[in-house]
């Protein structure tokens, strides 16, 4: 099936996976919704989600392709081109399953929206989207959450003009710039290098996101239905295959490092330039500058630094604010066991970005049998995910702690191996008072 980045319309695919016994609209299976990764750009339940570990549970699972890139993701900031198509065909995937799913086996009144990575991210816009009120019944979002950098563009309509002008679409006038664009191949569009973002839907009528999601959490404007929230403990070692591999290399990322933070910390967007170096001297000074640098700890500074910056920070706020603005409980584990296979995309054997998802789907990159620990931990999350589509609450080996005082602690689960899953009480999950210190026009900055 096609993945809906590679050059083609013909893409909104779904799959539905159902037990092995005989299809019929008289079972009442609970059902599983994933919503796969790849940064909004890439990505296909074909390529991502087998359904070979699931389907031992009781349980039903569907997937489906949802538009990338431009074709998902173009916005002019206005009602010319709204923006969010891709969050769009998610809710018409989910208004289908839940009329349709009975005819299947599946139980219309228990469905769990689950995701990484992006995926994840889109879980929790689904949390504050009126578009999709009533159309799921929990949620899972693993390694993404909407107050990630990369959840959002404060910038739609210039984004829009510079893909316009790299294919000679440039226009004052919105709508001749549109239409412009809207001759071209579909491929032209999809192919860019420029990544495209979800954005606010500022007084459009019936829109996906109507205000800042930040915005949405303090006011309390969400969907009241339990959340998972979930991080692995090395997110960004996966993105630091070349420093692994030639450890000298992070003298020169330190030596250049006004050039090299700007773009690897995703800060072009939120810091204004005169502000800028500051910011990245500060940023160094925390993260790099506290102990002598060597190849030996490089690669852990960096991790540290970008797995903060692009994952828990952000993770921090999303659950604080999301448990604040609910009477439903929110949920949060921190994943750092190490299986003996290699599931992480790159970089060194690690509790690395993705690892988790990958012992609840196989992929077609992965096909080899899990090995001992590794399948033990599998059996662990299938069952976690079959206990919390069927009843709501979470639990591997022990039961999830919700977080009941985000304001000044966060209830855990730490997961380090299959035999040591332990509920923890922490203070922060990422240095937020430095990352509030800066001036980064993100979230709170905002409002």
């Amino acid at each position: 099936m096609n993945s809906c980045s590679s050059g083609t319309e013909d893409c909104l695919y779904m799959y539905i996976y159902v037990p092995k016994k005989r299809i019929s609209r008289y079972y009442n299976f609970d059902v599983v919704v994933h919503m796969h990764g790849g940064s909004l750009v890439v990505g296909s339940p074909y390529e991502n989600i087998l359904p070979d570990y699931l389907m031992d549970k009781n349980i039903i699972l569907v997937a489906f392709n949802y538009r990338l890139g431009a074709a998902g993701f173009f916005s002019t900031g206005d009602s010319v081109v709204a923006g969010n198509n891709g969050f769009k065909d998610q809710v018409l995937a989910l208004k289908w399953i839940k009329e349709n799913i009975k005819e299947f086996g599946g139980k219309p009144s228990s469905i769990t929206i689950t995701g990484w990575s992006s995926g994840g991210q889109s879980v929790q816009f689904h949390y504050l989207s009126p578009m999709s009120r009533g159309l799921f019944h929990r949620g899972f979002s693993s390694s993404g959450v909407v107050t990630n950098p990369d959840a959002l563009t404060l910038i739609p309509k210039e984004n829009a003009k510079r893909l316009a002008e790299s294919l000679n679409c440039g226009s004052r006038n919105t709508n001749q710039m549109v239409d412009c664009l809207k001759r071209l191949p579909i491929e032209k569009l999809v192919n860019t290098s420029m990544a495209f973002k979800p954005s606010v839907e500022k007084g459009i009528v019936n829109g996906f996101l109507p205000e800042h999601p930040y915005k949405l959490l303090k006011d309390k404007k969400v969907y009241d239905v339990p959340w998972v929230a979930a991080n692995v403990v090395n997110e960004s070692l996966y993105s630091l295959d070349s420093v692994y591999n030639n450890r000298s290399e992070v003298f020169s990322i330190y030596n250049n490092w006004l050039e090299w933070g700007r773009v690897w910390l995703d800060l072009e967007e939120y810091v204004e330039q005169d502000k800028m170096n500051d910011t990245l001297n500060r940023i160094k000074a925390f993260y790099m500058d506290s102990t002598k640098l060597t190849e030996q700890n490089g690669l852990e500074k960096l991790n540290r630094l970008l797995t903060d910056r692009h994952f828990l920070v952000g993770t921090d706020l999303a659950v604080r604010t999301h448990a604040a603005a609910t009477r439903s409980n929110v949920y949060f584990y921190l994943f750092k066991f190490i299986p003996e296979d290699r599931l992480q995309f790159g970089g060194p054997p690690a509790a690395s970005h993705g690892v988790d998802n990958k012992l609840l789907f196989k992929d077609r990159a992965n096909p080899n049998k899990l090995q001992h620990e590794g399948e033990k931990m599998m059996r662990e999350f299938t069952d976690f995910m079959a206990e919390y589509a069927m009843t709501g609450i979470p639990k591997i080996k022990k039961n999830l702690p919700p977080i009941i005082r985000p304001e000044s602690c966060l209830n855990i689960l730490e997961i380090n191996s299959p035999d040591d899953i332990q509920p923890r009480e922490v203070t922060e999950i990422a240095p937020r008072a430095f990352w509030n210190s800066l001036p980064i026009k993100e979230n709170n900055h905002l409002y």
